[in-house]
């Protein structure tokens, strides 16, 4: 039972014992008073003397007369005074119902009005929420299909400088991980094993590895890596610009460097060494910084 059946319930009892009261005092009042009795007399012959016995008597007689009347009043006044607390109490009681149900009534419309409000707040941060989710799927998407056509892009110049290149899966990899994932050290190692099976370009392949190692932000991460890298290339007769690695080495590994780099120049013509860093440049791009 709900509280709504409740509480008509209770009004319906409280009305039955109000009507009730109200009846019992009405009949109450509309009672007959009582008939007066008879005065008490001592019946005595013309010449027989009243005695005190017989004054007793009737003292005795109205004594008990005037208690009952008096219990008679008494009980009169209590059923009447039970009456009329019952019939107060009763219409209290109807008075605390309808107000309960009032109340009730009020409350419930509180309750659903919040559950609607609440339920119209959820479902707007909802969408909010699914809105904003399909947009970071849309733009991580969108990123993605950019960066496949880099790599599309980046693996065609490959293989258009390179003849019968080995493994190319090891090459798109490398470009897959570097420009639509940004998984830079799996792209690492998947071009280190593309250069393992390239090795007649590993020059100009290392120019290419240095400068992810680079453009990734990982040279002092992994500066010996790098370090390795960039003295290949020196050492094969291939140019790095600027290279920016030189901050982080120790004085042995800048030594060796300088060492590789005077070597190869000591071998080239100025005009050489122009001519040959315009043809590594592009190997330089091979995987350009993401801003």
């Amino acid at each position: 039972m709900n509280i709504s059946k409740l509480t008509i319930t209770l009004i319906v009892l409280c009305s039955v014992l109000a009507v009730s009261n109200i009846a019992f005092f009405i009949f109450f009042f509309h009672q007959s008073p009582p008939e007066p009795k008879e005065p008490i007399v001592i019946q005595k012959d013309k010449n027989e003397k009243i005695t005190e016995e017989d004054i007793k008597q009737a003292l005795s007689q109205a004594v008990h007369e005037l208690r009952e009347d008096a219990f008679a009043n008494e009980t009169a006044y209590m059923a009447f005074l039970l009456t009329f607390i019952g019939t107060m109490a009763t219409l209290s009681g109807i008075a605390f119902a309808i107000y309960n149900f009032f109340q009730v009534s009020k409350v419930r419309e509180y309750v659903v009005q919040g559950i609607e409000d609440g339920l119209d707040k959820l479902g707007e941060e909802y969408e909010k929420r699914v809105e904003k989710k399909y947009l970071n799927r849309v733009n991580k998407l969108e990123q993605f299909n950019q960066g496949f056509s880099k790599a599309l892009t980046k693996s065609v110049f490959v293989q258009s400088n390179i003849k019968k290149p080995n493994n190319m899966i090891y090459l798109f990899n490398a470009l897959i991980e570097y420009y639509a994932i940004k998984n830079y050290s799996a792209s690492i190692e998947s071009f280190k094993k593309f250069i393992d099976n390239n090795t007649s370009y590993k020059g100009y392949l290392c120019i290419s590895l240095y400068k992810l190692y680079e453009n990734a932000g990982l040279l002092e991460e992994r500066v010996d890596e790098a370090f390795e890298t960039l003295k290949t290339c020196y050492d094969n007769h291939c140019f790095v610009k600027d290279p920016l690695i030189y901050k982080y080495l120790n004085t042995e590994q800048t030594k060796q460097l300088f060492e590789s780099l005077g070597n190869l120049e000591s071998t080239l013509l100025d005009a050489e060494e122009s001519m040959y860093q315009a043809i590594y440049e592009p190997w330089e791009k091979l995987f350009e910084k993401i801003s």
